[in-house]
């Protein structure tokens, strides 16, 4: 795709616009909500709280329309995969056993095991009930294992949008 923005109907055909849609965010509840005030913590410090969750806009883009939703980036521990002020797309994964491991995903936990909401690649556990959470920078080493009971939501992460500038 050397001309990825370009409409391929205007290039070939001369039909239509010139570019392609592109990302569009509405306010209407058209594609896949983005919470701006909800972080993705790229760090092992607790970042849950009782905030409201409620969307700043919807994000309307045909391949991540399947999402949960669209979550700011923050902290440094899983670069160079996911930087600070970059957006994730996630989706809710509801069977625990069944997972691809080594990927990247947002973790919410309960009280019991601190109250993350973190990003980190997921790696088996010691045991069948346990998941490792492990950062992808190598400044960050060290495995957290979470009881599997203890997860509150597991999404994992599909794509992601760079900002150059805020």
């Amino acid at each position: 795709d050397t001309l990825p923005d370009v409409s391929p109907d205007w290039l070939i055909y001369g039909r239509g616009e010139i570019w392609r849609p592109r990302l569009t965010t509405n306010t209407e509840g058209r594609g896949v909500p983005y919470y701006e005030d909800l972080d993705a913590t790229c760090s092992f410090l607790s970042a849950y709280s009782d905030s409201g969750e409620h969307p700043t806009f919807f994000i309307d883009y045909e391949h991540f329309n399947d999402c949960t939703a669209y979550l700011p980036v923050v902290g440094d521990s899983m670069y160079p995969l996911y930087c600070a002020g970059e957006i994730i797309a996630v989706k809710r994964i509801t069977n625990l056993d069944i997972l691809p491991w080594g990927e990247a995903y947002l973790v919410v936990t309960d009280d019991e095991a601190n109250s993350l909401r973190t990003v980190k690649l997921v790696h088996p556990g010691p045991t069948p009930e346990s998941l490792i959470l492990r950062a992808a920078n190598p400044d960050y080493a060290g495995d957290m294992v979470v009881p599997k009971k203890h997860i509150l939501g597991l999404f994992i992460i599909k794509g992601k949008i760079k900002r150059n500038q805020l």
